[in-house]
């Protein structure tokens, strides 16, 4: 921390611990020892910090204490794919997955980088047991030719992995992120590399295109008409490639992730900075980013005037008719000097103010209300969200 004067996320501090000091630290133990630190660690934003390190700086005062960080997204990325076969056994009734191939495939802004390797497309070999399993001929007989044992062709990816950022993979926080780092445990002696960034490229195309549910299988939403014009863009020619094949299928991502950033650059100015800021400490956000051309620079905070503003012209541009007409002028103030203890409103009373008879007593909103007033005494970043009916309004 003392190299880091000016602060670091607790996710990247983690990441150090797990790469110079303990691979298999975890969020748990990194915030206890943070902790047993007490008064020498504070939090300014969404950082952590020596106290020294702020007791030596001028005060920094309140807009950049709330400013939101946009710190370097990841750059060296790689495209994860595993295929695999499904048996279920006594001890485990809801399913084992085997892995019998592996896909991987450089991408990201750095083209030089990319360029240096190859893509990764490997079978491991299964048991005879397991091999009937596959019902595909041509498939069984490519495993039987070409599998080779888990260890070497994991150790393998491993070593394709060792100067990456990130891992992407569709779907990856469910299926193939805990699938390989199990099988890395149990092959190698040690999980998937700990410093790298897990990102989610499901979770980014629900984001960019969110469209009716089981629309977003991959092999069909890369060939979805709307993505004619950025397929031609990007000179992108996907003939040949088959679904469910784990070296095809790691093209298709990293196809996919490319529309993601033509899209975004696509968008609004002032919508794509809006974004940039809310996910200045997502992994995901901050890859896209590195990969759009021109990208606006993240860090500036937003009020809730321009969020509002910001989103209804992008609605409107896209034909969303308003749901509710403009006020017609600025509502009445209300005095609150009646309802207040000194520099405390009670929300209770402010609500009869207002609502008259109609108003009740709602304890959620007195939780949400008292939980607001503790994040602002700490000068804390926070959001609310809360159903229909709590009283955030």
């Amino acid at each position: 921390m003392a190299d880091h004067p000016k602060g670091i996320s607790p996710e990247e501090l983690l990441r150090l611990v797990q790469s110079e000091i303990n691979p298999r630290a975890s969020a748990a133990q990194l915030v206890g020892q943070l902790d047993a630190l007490g008064d020498e660690v504070v939090t300014v934003g969404d950082r952590v910090m020596l106290r020294a390190a702020i007791e030596t700086e001028p005060d920094p005062g309140p807009e950049r204490l709330n400013a939101a960080v946009a710190p370097a997204g990841p750059r060296h990325l790689v495209a994860v794919d595993l295929e695999t076969v499904l048996r279920y056994t006594r001890a485990h009734p809801d399913g084992e997955r085997t892995i019998f191939q592996v896909g991987a495939m450089r991408f990201g802004p750095d083209a030089a980088w990319n360029g240096k390797a190859e893509r990764f497309d490997r079978f491991v070999e299964l048991s005879p047991e397991l091999l009937t399993r596959i019902t595909n001929e041509g498939l069984r007989a490519r495993i039987e030719a070409s599998g080779e044992p888990a260890e070497v062709v994991l150790d393998d990816l491993r070593r394709y992995l060792s100067d990456a950022d990130a891992i992407v993979a569709y779907n990856g926080r469910a299926f193939d992120f805990p699938l390989l780092d199990e099988a890395m445990a149990r092959a190698l002696g040690d999980g998937l590399l700990r410093r790298l960034c897990q990102i989610d490229g499901l979770y980014l195309a629900l984001a960019v295109w969110p469209v009716p549910p089981r629309r977003h299988a991959l092999s069909r939403l890369i060939n979805d008409d709307r993505f004619k014009e950025i397929r031609e863009k990007l000179a992108i020619d996907l003939t040949g490639l088959v679904a469910h094949d784990a070296g095809d299928d790691v093209e298709l991502l990293v196809d996919l992730m490319r529309f993601a950033a033509a899209e975004v650059e696509a968008w609004p100015e002032a919508l794509a900075a809006l974004v940039r800021s809310a996910g200045a400490a997502s992994d995901a956000w901050q890859m896209l980013f590195e990969m759009v051309p021109g990208a606006p620079p993240g860090g500036r905070p937003f009020d809730a005037g321009e969020v509002r503003s910001t989103l209804a012209e992008v609605l409107v541009a896209r034909g969303k008719a308003p749901l509710r007409a403009p006020a017609a002028g600025a509502p009445p103030l209300l005095d609150l000097s009646a309802v207040a203890t000194g520099a405390i409103v009670d929300i209770d009373r402010v609500v009869a103010l207002v609502r008259g008879e109609l108003a009740r007593p709602r304890g959620s909103q007195r939780a949400m209300v008292e939980a607001m007033r503790e994040w602002l005494r700490e000068r804390k970043n926070a959001l609310v969200e809360a159903p229909t009916g709590t009283g955030k309004k």
